[in-house]
């Protein structure tokens, strides 16, 4: 393998074993392992645990790409600004459910990378779903309320979704729903809520 292709089959391998296992619950040893490689390669690619852990995080980001286009946000087109955002965080929640699990347990273990990806990206997206609202409230098309809250409520929606079906496997338990279903229900239920009557 190239030094490139190490890196990125040592970060793979850490990511699937930090999502089962936690950050404190992970050895490099086990990577190493898991890997086919000695331990000593771990260190030769990552300064130390918490470096592998921070490339994690930063391949995620660079994955997952922009939740929000901004030629919906210029359309003022609320379906699609609400939707989009909705099909990004349950395709890429379902694309890599370990993700999920990563980052739970480093909210869990306290470990500071689960800010570093909130504070980094989660924290973005939801700010720009907080500029639009404050707009169409502006333009008197939303009720007068908190766009902050808004945003969190919207975007609570879906990560209590995606929680139950990652982790709690509620698929178990509920007719299954496509993703568009679920999109579509959650805007309704949401856009209805939000938008002044005429």
């Amino acid at each position: 393998m190239t030094a490139t292709e190490r890196r990125a089959q040592i970060i793979n391998v850490s990511r699937k074993l930090f999502s089962k296992k936690g950050f404190n619950g992970t050895t490099t040893k086990e990577i190493a392992q898991a890997s086919g490689i000695s331990e000593a390669m771990i260190f030769c690619h990552f300064a130390s645990k918490e470096d592998l852990y921070t490339a994690i995080i930063d391949q995620r980001i660079q994955e997952v790409g922009d939740a929000l286009s901004d030629e919906a946000l210029q359309a003022h087109d609320d379906e699609r600004v609400f939707g989009e955002l909705a099909r990004f965080i349950l395709d890429k929640t379902s694309e890599n459910p370990t993700m999920l699990r990563l980052l739970y347990f480093s909210a869990l273990e306290g470990h500071e990378l689960s800010d570093i990806f909130y504070s980094n990206h989660e924290i973005k997206k939801v700010m720009k779903l907080v500029d639009y609202i404050r707009l169409r409230i502006s333009e008197g098309d939303f009720c007068d309320l908190d766009p902050i809250l808004v945003a969190r409520a919207f975007t609570g929606m879906l990560y209590t979704y995606v929680t139950a079906q990652h982790l709690f496997d509620a698929g178990r338990y509920y007719p299954k729903a496509s993703h568009e279903e679920v999109v579509q229900n959650f805007l309704s239920i949401f856009l209805n809520g939000i938008r002044k009557q005429r």
